[in-house]
């Protein structure tokens, strides 16, 4: 894994005389819907348990509704598990994720996906219990 700063422009934004050219962005972890059927224990257990040999570890698990499952009238709960970059100074890449979901097949069923970015080193994430 290696740190990866992307420079990012605003589309279709006229750029006021302060902005200024680029942000460095990163990916410092990826946020998951889980299902557990067998209860949120295993889940946590699980998770744990995929992520030891990557380079991100579960930080976070939350108890909810998947949106994506009550946008099809199915209101489906399940649990946000939030994996986190082991070390800091890292950015997160595909592959990563990729070799996260890879270990994760087999153990639990999960339906959706999302990085974690920060801009200038400022999280734009909205930040979960921890566990």
């Amino acid at each position: 894994m290696n740190l990866v700063d992307e420079a990012v422009t605003p589309i279709g934004l006229a750029k006021p005389a302060v902005w200024r050219e680029c942000l460095r962005r990163r990916v410092i972890g990826v946020d998951m819907w889980a299902e557990y059927p067998l209860g949120s224990e295993q889940v946590v257990a699980q998770a744990r348990l995929a992520a030891t040999n990557t380079c991100l570890r579960l930080a976070a698990a939350f108890d909810g509704v998947d949106p994506k499952a009550t946008t099809q009238g199915n209101n489906h709960v399940g649990m946000q598990l939030r994996f986190i970059a082991r070390r800091d100074d890292v950015h997160v890449t595909d592959e990563a994720i990729c070799e996260l979901l890879n270990q994760l097949a087999g153990r639990m069923r999960w339906s959706g996906l999302v990085k974690l970015e920060e801009f200038d080193g400022v999280p734009a994430f909205a930040p979960l219990p921890s566990l």
